[in-house]
């Protein structure tokens, strides 16, 4: 995320990724329509990245907001959840 600029950004969505990464891997290991699901994940990342690239930095957090609700809300082995 460096090329935000905001070394901030790149800080915390690293944490984030750290400290969710366990989780994350369990889910996507136990999706029985993986690929699919990776084809999703990957489209959405394309999108929140265009939206960066565009200046539209709401679009794009409004974006990144869906991605995450909407992996969670779909996910096997969660209740829905994002905690």
């Amino acid at each position: 995320v460096l090329w935000t600029g905001n070394p901030l950004v790149a800080e915390m969505t690293t944490a984030l990724r750290l400290a969710m990464r366990t989780t994350l891997l369990a889910r996507l290991q136990e999706d029985p329509e993986f690929v699919t699901t990776a084809a999703r994940l990957c489209g959405e990342h394309h999108g929140i990245h265009q939206a960066v690239l565009d200046g539209e930095g709401l679009r794009a957090a409004d974006l990144v907001e869906a991605h995450i609700a909407g992996f969670y809300a779909t996910a096997p082995g969660g209740d829905g959840s994002i905690a």
